[in-house]
């Protein structure tokens, strides 16, 4: 089953103390003597969906800047196969934006269980 990334919009967040998801970003952190400057952004959700189901999501790169915030382009540039890809991503909030090449390597879930080590 394909998840499309808008089906996510309309979650119901659900708290708990036993996360399965967790992210963590900094985005816009220029030097500085004062570290309070820096921004950052963290997030803990439970989600209704299979890890099949977000691996789909999550996976889909070439969309992401249809779905995620503040996600100004992303772009596939090469999938050398199905487990491999090199993608650019640009993040931005006004005139201020922010570039980056990534190699993700991809493994499809092998159950419906994950763990966030941070």
């Amino acid at each position: 089953m394909l998840l499309r990334p808008g089906a996510l919009r309309h979650l119901r967040v659900l708290r708990t103390r036993n996360p399965f998801v967790t992210s963590r970003a900094s985005f816009f952190s220029f030097p500085s003597p004062s570290r309070s400057l820096v921004k950052s952004h963290t997030e803990t959700r439970v989600v209704p969906f299979s890890c099949s189901e977000m691996f789909d999501v999550v996976a889909d790169v070439a969309h992401y800047s249809e779905f995620l915030p503040f996600c100004v382009e992303s772009r596939v540039l090469r999938r050398p196969n199905d487990n491999v890809m090199e993608a650019v991503l640009r993040v931005g909030f006004n005139i201020f934006t922010e570039s980056y090449t990534s190699r993700v390597l991809m493994i499809r879930c092998v159950s419906d269980w994950a763990l966030s080590l941070s």
